[in-house]
């Protein structure tokens, strides 16, 4: 659905989800943690306490990606998400592929950049955070239907 970023400089997770869902940059900055969830550390890697520890079990299993970051959001401004990047080296086509399957999905937008390191980043997110209906098997259907389209 959206390609590439035209943005001079490297913009971080919440702002790639605000993009990644709206199509567009937020009107103000979004800082890296606005709001101070509690969280859970797995395999060293702090979530936040109301992403399902399944679906973090589910996606440590998916072998071709690791996670980068994530959040369970807290409003419109600050939908949940998922970054990850796939391991080795991957070109764009096969990048925009994956985002192309992922978007198939009504309730899942997803786009992709270049992150830290040169390398690309696809982030997952949907119009939801914790509160909402469906978020919890949003997160949980969320390590099948990537898996799917890798």
């Amino acid at each position: 659905m959206f390609s590439i970023l035209s943005f001079e400089q490297k913009i971080n997770a919440p702002t790639l989800a605000f993009k990644t869902l709206y199509g567009k940059y937020p009107a103000e900055y979004l800082r890296g943690r606005e709001f101070s969830h509690k969280t859970y550390s797995f395999n060293g890697i702090q979530i936040d306490s109301n992403i399902p520890r399944l679906a973090f079990k589910k996606l440590s299993n998916i072998k071709d990606i690791e996670t980068r970051s994530s959040c369970e959001g807290q409003d419109e401004r600050h939908p949940t998400f998922l970054i990850f990047r796939l391991k080795g080296k991957h070109n764009k086509n096969q990048i925009k592929e994956i985002v192309k399957k992922l978007n198939k999905y009504s309730d899942i937008r997803a786009s992709y950049d270049i992150g830290a390191g040169g390398m690309y980043r696809i982030c997952v997110t949907s119009n939801l955070w914790f509160g909402k209906d469906n978020f919890k098997s949003w997160w949980l259907k969320l390590p099948n239907r990537i898996q799917k389209s890798i």
